[in-house]
């Protein structure tokens, strides 16, 4: 599938340019690739964006259009064009249309940027060309500027300066052509379960504009165990959520922790970032506890446990380098936030193949009991007696790979078909039960389990379209 990127770039020239003139870039030309430090969303501060990301063979979404532009926060008629841009990203942004935009103004004016962006609702990349390299390349020569690329990062059209209402339609013309030459994204619900569809990735960056400064995010991707059977896909699952947290949640960077295998993937570890996640966290915010790798039950208490990196293949072992999902959730509150806890694993002691961790060993049937407590919530890959299993065409978790899908927007309007731009936990839930299913993987259910009134929690604004029907 062709992917078309509608560079719409927002550039702080010097006042010499002449708005009106017709820009440097013509149709056909092939778009100079850059590598930008984000200034807004607050999320991606200083993190470097790639146009290679979005257009062209490297690219990690498959997006059908991306709005990238150039704009000065002191330059007149661009605020105005800025404001139509963020309509437009709200119209077409859950069609597959990705939106960013570029600045150059000077470093000390970027706090004054980051607030005008902020006022008028701005929910896509802002770039800061500070050496006015792309400038340069683009061979630009007046504000505001847009440009459209189509996925081999070819000039589709450009238009310079202040937009007629003329030339609005036909922009959006453009692109809504652009988007009905791939409209052919992958649909799995009408496949037979023996097919192998294409499946979208969910690891590339979905920036949404929201800051969920207050919250905190534990991130644990275990796939290399020291003694017990590798958990495929472990690492990339933690990948895909951690890009989750910190781009489409907004999620700061500093205040996102990483625990991997063979570094910091123990039990004591594992403790020691929930429990400074939960200091860290109060009222009003919530820690994220994401989980990836083998869970079993403790033989004494009939808990269950997260096992350690560093566990064996034996029960003494797993009650004493695993942790208790509970214990999590007490660390995680303890500041006065919630807890939500996603875990891709399975609690009768079994790898992601259904080998069992311990030969011969039987394990009770785990009961998952709803906490009385309205600020915490689980999120778990299986029901009961089940296995949580990869989804090996997208190499990912079968659990993660939708979860993430319906954190990225594919799971709104579950309910009702309405998209608001909001995923309810209890429509993330429905969703994923039902791609499951749609995929194939019957035997796997996945449980939402807490309070009735955690079922309303808005989860993300994610509003990527959903591949099924």
């Amino acid at each position: 599938m062709t992917l078309t990127t509608v560079l719409f770039v927002l550039l702080s020239l010097c006042t010499s340019f002449a708005l009106g003139e017709e820009p440097a870039l013509k149709p056909g030309d092939q778009a100079a690739l850059f590598v930008l430090p984000g200034i807004y969303p607050i999320s991606i501060d200083g993190t470097p964006i790639k146009l290679s990301d979005s257009v062209g063979p490297t690219a990690v979404v498959q997006n059908k259009a991306v709005v990238i532009g150039f704009y000065a926060s002191w330059c007149v008629p661009c605020l105005p064009e800025m404001e139509e841009l963020v309509r437009l990203d709200k119209r077409l942004a859950t069609k597959g249309v990705q939106t960013l935009a570029i600045t150059i103004d000077s470093k000390e004016n970027l706090n004054d940027v980051q607030q005008q962006l902020g006022g008028i609702g701005v929910m896509f990349p802002v770039l800061h060309d500070n050496a006015r390299f792309v400038n340069s390349r683009y061979g630009v020569k007046g504000l505001p500027l847009l440009v459209i690329l189509d996925g081999d990062g070819r000039v589709v059209r450009s238009d310079l300066g202040i937009l007629s209402a003329e030339q609005r339609t036909s922009i959006e013309d453009t692109l809504q052509d652009l988007i009905s030459r791939n409209s052919a994204a992958p649909a799995i619900a009408s496949r037979p379960a023996e097919t192998t569809p294409t499946l979208p990735a969910i690891d590339g960056r979905l920036v949404t504009g929201t800051s969920s400064r207050s919250d905190f995010a534990v991130v644990v991707g275990l796939e290399d165990y020291a003694f017990l059977p590798d958990v495929p896909f472990g690492n990339r699952d933690a990948d895909a959520f951690e890009s989750w947290a910190l781009y489409t949640r907004g999620i700061p960077k500093s205040r996102i922790k990483r625990l991997t295998a063979g570094r910091d993937g123990s039990r004591e570890h594992l403790l020691k970032a929930v429990e400074a996640a939960g200091k860290a966290t109060g009222d009003g915010g919530t820690v994220w506890v994401y989980y990836a790798g083998h869970g079993a039950m403790s033989p004494s208490s009939g808990e269950r446990l997260l096992l350690g990196d560093d566990a064996r293949a034996d029960m003494v072992s797993f009650e004493s380098r695993g942790v208790e999902v509970s214990e999590l959730e007490a660390l995680a509150t303890a500041g006065g936030g919630r807890a939500m806890t996603l875990i891709d694993a399975c609690f009768t002691a079994a790898g992601r193949d259904g080998a069992a961790l311990i030969a011969d060993a039987r394990f009770a049937i785990p009961t998952y009991v709803a906490s009385v407590d309205g600020g915490v919530a689980q999120w778990n890959a299986v029901s009961a007696a089940e296995v949580a299993k990869p989804l090996a065409g997208a190499e990912h978790g079968a659990f993660t790979y939708f979860a993430i899908g319906a954190l990225r927007g594919w799971a709104d309007g579950e309910f009702d078909g309405k998209r608001d731009g909001r995923v309810t936990a209890g429509e993330a839930n429905a969703f994923v039960v039902r791609a499951l299913k749609a995929a194939g993987h019957t035997g796997q259910t996945p449980l939402w389990v807490g309070n009735e009134s955690t079922e309303e929690w808005v989860l993300s604004t994610g509003k990527e379209a959903s591949p099924i029907d």
